[in-house]
Formats: structure tokens, C-alpha cells, sequence
């Protein structure tokens, strides 16, 4: 009788994990190289000759790049949390409805201070309590394949949405003008689903009067949105309490002039604040 003879694990080779993930953490790299029975004391002196050698460089503690990779502002991003997906500033731009300002945003359990590399800005968000943590990082996100990694991103609605909830997290208001008119086939129930998910009656009154000045949402729909709207006068954005703005009685919103009229493709460009 002939034993089957099990199939040798192929050795462990740094230079073609490199090659194949240019940008990389410890704990990826120590996975694969665990594969071959090595324990984590051998893999950290392993990273620590490779570091010598200048084969490969520490961004942060547990992230590395190679000598001639490139960081790439979406992967690293999406390595520096288990849990991160990009959103707010980070996925208006991933999705290509801002410019790219050097800041990325990411939704994470962890926290993490801002970091700066190569003048990007990272910061970390915390999951909106209003949504049951099941779904927090989970719902509406899309996974992207980006240099051998998956970056997870919210989707183009799911970041409008965010965005009207978190205005702090943008450079002004006329992001949402130019957010909003870059957006192309915008499922409008998905941006009311999850305007009502958050919770969050001021939220619910930004989406209804975008969605109202754009022309879209079906009566339902911006009802819906009415009935979750706050009780009292509120500012859409209380930075332009100085400036001209309207009153909308149907979403107890001060809105500003300049943000209805871009809204409508009557103002291509953010006006001068006073």
C-alpha cells in the first residue's frame, strides 16, 4: 500500500509578498508568513532584517510600504483599522462628487488621533448610535479590490445622507451642491431609508429640502421625510446665520439663498462668505 504523500507547503517568500502588497500590515504579513509554521518571535525579526535593509519602511506602528511602493490614500486608509470604511469627505471623493481635498474620514470602532502622511489627513469617525451596530459598518457599504486590498466605502447614497448628518465633517455647505448635482441615478428610497435610520430630525429636513429643490422623491417620500422633520425652526447650517437665508415652513428649515438657488443650477460656484 502506497501512503499519498501530503504536499509541501511552499516556502515563505518576503520579496513576492512585497511585490504582490506594496503597502501592508504586520498582521497580514505575519498570517502569511504563519502559513509556513513560523511564529510571530520569527516574522518580527524577519520585518525588523527587512527594515535594515531598507527593503521596506514604517508609516505607523504595525503598517509598513515597500522601498519602491506607493501609498496609495484609499488602502492605507482602509489598513488603518480592521473595521474602517471610508466615508464623509473620504468617500465624496472616492466616489468622484468633490475634489479630492487631502482628507479622509474614516467610519471605524476604533479610535485613532488624527494622522497626517504625505499631507492626507486621516481621522476616525465613530458609527452613528442610531443605527444598530449590526449595521453600522455595514449597511450600504461597498467593497472595492484596490491594490490586492478591499477597501470598504459607503455608497454614493448612504454618503449623501451622511454628509447632511455631519456637516462638521466637510469644508461648507456648498459641498452638498456639488455632491448632490455630480450624483447620477440617485435610488432616492435608499436616501430616504437611511435619512430615517439615523434618526435625526434636522437630517431629515436637509435631505427633503435638497430632494425638493432638486425635483425628486415621490409625494410619499418627502411626507416621510416631513413627518420626521424637527418641531421647531432650525438652521440647515448654523455657520450662515449671517448670511441671506430662507425660511422653508413645510421643514421648519433656514436654509441659505446661495445653497437653493445652486441646488437649481441657478449658481455654479460657492459665493464669497460675508
Amino acid at each position: 500500500m502506497v501512503r499519498a504523500l501530503k504536499p509541501r507547503t511552499p516556502p515563505f517568500s518576503a520579496q513576492a509578498f512585497f511585490e504582490r502588497f506594496p503597502l501592508f500590515t504586520f498582521e497580514a504579513f505575519r498570517e502569511a508568513h504563519a502559513s509556513t509554521g513560523a511564529d510571530v518571535a520569527t516574522t518580527s525579526s524577519l520585518i525588523a532584517y527587512h527594515l535594515a535593509q531598507k527593503h521596506v519602511s514604517r508609516l505607523r506602528r504595525g503598517l509598513f510600504v515597500t522601498a519602491s511602493g506607493t501609498c496609495d490614500p484609499w488602502v492605507l486608509a482602509a489598513l488603518l483599522t480592521p473595521d474602517g470604511v471610508i466615508a464623509y469627505d473620504g468617500a465624496l471623493a472616492f466616489h468622484e462628487l468633490m475634489p479630492f481635498d487631502l482628507s479622509v474620514s474614516l467610519l471605524s470602532r476604533s479610535r485613532l488621533r488624527p494622522w497626517v502622511y504625505d499631507d492626507i489627513g486621516f481621522r476616525t469617525v465613530q458609527p452613528p448610535r442610531s443605527l444598530k451596530k449590526s449595521r453600522a459598518l455595514t449597511s450600504l457599504v461597498e467593497r472595492h479590490l484596490i491594490g490586492g486590498h478591499q477597501v470598504r466605502v459607503t455608497s454614493v447614497e448612504r454618503t449623501l445622507v451622511d454628509v447632511l448628518d455631519r456637516l462638521d465633517l466637510i469644508d461648507d455647505a456648498w459641498t452638498i451642491v456639488t455632491a448632490f448635482r455630480a450624483a447620477r441615478r440617485l435610488d432616492v428610497a435608499t436616501l430616504v431609508d437611511h435619512a430615517l435610520a439615523l434618526n435625526h430630525a434636522i437630517t431629515a429636513a436637509r435631505l427633503g429640502s435638497v430632494l425638493e429643490e432638486l425635483g425628486l422623491g415621490s409625494r410619499a417620500q418627502l411626507q416621510a421625510l416631513e413627518d420626521a422633520s424637527p418641531t421647531s425652526p432650525d438652521y440647515f447650517d448654523a455657520t450662515t446665520r449671517q448670511e441671506q437665508n430662507a425660511f422653508g415652513p413645510r421643514w421648519n428649515l433656514v436654509v441659505p439663498i446661495w445653497l437653493i438657488t445652486g441646488l437649481r443650477g441657478q449658481l455654479t460656484r460657492a459665493p464669497r462668505r460675508p
